[in-house]
């Protein structure tokens, strides 16, 4: 717009000058005026559209786990896997707003823990109560390119996937990482360290960068939509009604989901209570999946090996149900979900729950209705 105004005082001046008898040279130096403005005109219509195609693709990009909006690149940023305690004495949990997935899987004897994957946990001050991964979550986070944060307990399998392919590990109990990127809460020290200890998103992505020198972005080669696809949401046609969803681990362990027809989200519970974060935040999820894994002992002290090759299972969105096949290829490779036909399954933008539940020498059950 400001262009135009120069062209037309430009344009007004020489009228008036010619009416009054201006001189050539002065007739001449209003018309290189005019040029001139008419060019720089020109110039910034040519360069708005490109303006307006940046701020497009902007707009365009997303979280490649919710599948929603980003004005920036944190779609090019590894996730952080951090591992979460959840039985009873823990809760209430911490954090688990902030997840784009959280991942429920069995852990020892009846119990089930959870890897919240968090692509930017700068703002997150609070995640936890940290615990332990397992051999199964250590794989689980090779394939998401993830920075893993946990505190280690010694179990072999851990120890051993760890040493085999490696992977970039924040650990609250060996290796060097900023002050502050963990810390107790005096409150719940009642039960032991493994409920009481936190950690900082903003001090995890310091000490994963600055401290301990880790790459924080995914290779080039590296699929980062990791194998999602996200669309125009148009429901599941084919699928069966499932406003209540029960997942329920091998020991008895149960989470528990209520469609809400207004928000089209599933509120979920456990332990008889509503999931929430911190006591507060209720947790609601926009795609839940259940899948079955072969699982076998590993030792007697409850530990378990999980085969992560492939399955079956269900996708549970908008008060719907689809049975599902899944496969995951090789350690570095993400779950794959899709329907029995061998199409990918098209997710509704938002943050995903899936539950990996016990088959084989255990069993867990999915039932719904």
């Amino acid at each position: 717009m400001k262009h135009t105004w120069k062209l037309m005082t430009a344009l007004l001046c020489l009228l008036s000058l010619l009416v009054t008898g201006c001189s050539g040279d002065l007739e001449q130096l209003l018309l290189n005026e005019m040029d001139a403005a008419e060019k720089e005109e020109e110039g910034a219509e040519q360069a708005d559209p490109e303006a307006d195609a940046v701020i497009g693709s902007e707009e365009l990009r997303l979280f490649p786990l919710t599948g929603e909006s980003a004005l920036s690149n944190m779609g090019e940023h590894r996730p952080y896997a951090f591992i979460v305690n959840n039985m009873s004495v823990a809760m209430p949990l911490c954090g688990i707003s902030h997840a784009e997935w959280v991942l429920e899987v069995p852990d020892q004897n009846s119990f089930t823990n959870l890897m919240f994957l968090i692509t930017d946990p700068e703002e997150v001050s609070r995640v936890g109560a940290i615990d332990g991964a397992r051999s199964y979550q250590v794989e689980i986070a090779l394939g998401y390119d993830a920075i893993l944060v946990h505190s280690s307990e010694g179990d072999e399998g851990t120890e051993r996937m760890l040493d085999t392919y490696g992977l970039a590990v924040i650990d609250a109990a060996n290796n060097a990482f900023n002050s502050g990127t963990f810390f107790l809460d005096q409150e719940r020290q009642l039960h032991g360290k493994e409920y009481s200890l936190f950690a900082d998103g903003s001090f995890c992505v310091s000490s994963a960068d600055e401290h301990l020198g880790y790459r924080i972005i995914h290779n080039s080669a590296y699929d980062r939509t990791y194998g999602l696809t996200f669309g125009r949401w148009e429901g599941l046609a084919s699928g069966k009604q499932a406003e209540d969803v029960v997942v329920t681990f091998a020991g008895g362990k149960t989470t528990k989901f209520i469609y809400d027809k207004t928000a089209e989200t599933y509120s979920a519970s456990q332990y008889g209570e509503p999931m929430t974060d911190g006591g507060e935040e209720p947790v609601s999820f926009s795609n839940v999946i259940a899948i079955y894994a072969n699982t076998y002992p590993a030792d007697d002290e409850g530990h378990m090996v999980m085969d992560l090759t492939e399955g079956t299972g269900y996708y549970f969105a908008g008060g719907a149900a689809v049975q599902i096949r899944w496969y995951k290829d090789g350690v570095y490779d993400v779950f794959h979900f899709e329907t029995r036909d061998g199409e990918p399954i098209v997710l509704k933008q938002g943050i995903t729950y899936v539950g990996i539940i016990q088959c084989g020498g255990y069993k867990g059950s999915i039932d719904f209705q």
